[in-house]
């Protein structure tokens, strides 16, 4: 994904490019932080995101939301998504939607291969 930014607006840009998920996207996908899994910079604040895992001709969803006082987000869902995935899976985050000071954006969304 590209983020082109300029003084007075914020613009996402794609082509429709699957990428091969290696060790290094594997490590990212790990991570705790929603931030470095969709790898944006951490000022934006991710509000939300779906997980979206193609499977065989199967069709496997979760979701992430913004922590609140009473909810902390959990990766479970991404994390077995990750340790079933098998040569020709896909992993896609969409509906990837961010706050950067009162600015609401949408991203693009983001489609991984497994090799």
């Amino acid at each position: 994904m590209l983020l082109l930014f300029s003084l007075s607006d914020l613009f996402a840009q794609t082509e429709s490019v699957v990428t091969p998920i290696d060790s290094v996207l594997m490590k990212r996908f790990y991570s705790k932080d929603i931030n470095v899994i969709l790898g944006i910079p951490s000022v934006f604040n991710v509000l939300e995101c779906q997980f979206l895992f193609s499977c065989r001709g199967d069709l496997y969803c979760a979701s992430y939301s913004a922590p609140t006082k009473i909810y902390t987000p959990r990766f479970d869902q991404l994390q077995w998504f990750l340790k079933t995935g098998k040569k020709g899976d896909r992993l896609i985050f969409s509906e990837i939607i961010v706050m950067k000071g009162d600015r609401k954006l949408k991203l693009f969304s983001q489609m991984y291969s497994f090799q």
